[in-house]
């Protein structure tokens, strides 16, 4: 059975991809920052009781280690590996405005996410395996009060 990573997996894209890989047969594994909204996505979808879940905050290295130690320890591997997860949006508002250190928080976070899973993914790697990192819509399209997704928006006053 082949083994499917999908971080952010407890609503929007993450548990659509979840669910899709999870019908198709795909030993799954996901994780969230926020274990109700994972228990709502249960009661909705009973099937996912299958689906190894564990509430993990990835922008803290350490609480990242132990998820990615975990699936080293029961599974060995992993075939496939979707990086869905994204930060809590610190930098609400318009961009002129927003404090700095929120912009900067969400910046990195954003981006940092993404490289430490990817640092411990390629390690569970074995050939012919294959990791995806998924971006938002709003990096590509205006998205009010979210600032920095907006790079040709920045200087736009509404």
């Amino acid at each position: 059975m082949k083994i499917v990573l999908v971080t952010g997996g407890s609503s929007g894209i993450g548990l659509q991809t979840v669910l899709a890989f999870q019908q198709a047969g795909y030993r799954v594994i996901t994780c969230s920052r926020d274990e109700n909204k994972w228990n709502q996505a249960l009661a909705t979808h009973p099937e996912l009781s299958a689906v190894d879940y564990l509430p993990v905050d990835l922008k803290d290295v350490h609480q990242a280690d132990r998820f990615f130690g975990y699936i080293r320890e029961s599974y060995g591997h992993l075939d496939i590996a979707i990086n869905n997860a994204s930060p809590k949006l610190e930098s609400r508002g318009e961009f002129s405005s927003v404090p700095i250190d929120a912009l900067y928080s969400t910046m990195v976070t954003d981006f940092w996410i993404h490289t430490l899973c990817l640092r411990y993914e390629l390690n569970l790697m074995p050939a012919g395996s294959a990791i995806v990192n998924l971006s938002s819509v709003n990096g590509i399209r205006p998205t009010p009060n979210a600032a920095m997704y907006l790079p040709q928006n920045m200087a736009s006053k509404d």
